[in-house]
């Protein structure tokens, strides 16, 4: 969140997440997140650099039984590049997903989803960009009556290197979590959030 004269560079990163826990019951769940990042690198004086990534994430869990599971992933992925000017050629995307799910019963799920995106600018002749964003979510314990929610979201941007450059970085992160329609009357909500920059 600094300043450096002679160029200009507008970063706006937005990530919402929208978690939303309904129709517990002993035996099923249905269980839908979320998780949209849109990240926008402009206004490169001299050269010029229009980045727009849009990664939406959608994982659905529904139908469980005893011991039955209907998982639907869905994660398109749209990266359009364009408008390079002079040495803004070289970039490097990763997108890692891992998700495990194990140990089901008639109550219990633990359920982890590690995404991981990390994404590299580099190489640049006056200017150099290494950001990283790492997101972690991690759901265990669910029962009958007891919802143990844990929610980690580490983030971690680090923008250095930059030569007779002016940087304008903002910065949203908002969260939503909804937990609605429980089935029954005792319900446990433990979160935990976490922002590290």
């Amino acid at each position: 969140m600094s300043q450096f004269l002679s160029s200009c560079l507008n970063v706006r990163l937005n990530i919402s997440f929208i978690v939303q826990l309904s129709q517990f019951s002993s035996t099923c769940l249905i269980f839908c997140p979320v998780v949209s990042f849109f990240v926008q690198f402009s206004q490169f004086s001299s050269r010029c650099l229009i980045f727009l990534l849009d990664v939406p994430i959608f994982v659905y869990l529904s139908h469980f039984s005893t011991r039955y599971l209907i998982f639907r992933p869905d994660v398109p992925i749209f990266v359009e590049m364009s408008h390079f000017l002079s040495t803004c050629r070289i970039f490097h995307p990763v997108f890692s997903i891992f998700v495990q799910m194990s140990h089901f019963s008639s109550r219990c799920l633990n359920f982890r989803l590690d995404v991981s995106f990390f994404v590299q600018l580099s190489q640049f002749s006056s200017n150099c960009l290494n950001f990283r964003l790492d997101v972690s979510f991690f759901m265990s314990q669910f029962s009958s009556r007891c919802l143990n929610f844990r929610l980690d979201v580490s983030f971690f941007a680090q923008l250095f290197q930059f030569s007779s450059s002016c940087l304008n970085f903002r910065l949203n992160v908002s969260f939503f979590v909804q937990l609605s329609q429980f089935l029954f009357r005792s319900r446990n909500f433990l979160p935990d959030v976490t922002i590290f920059v």
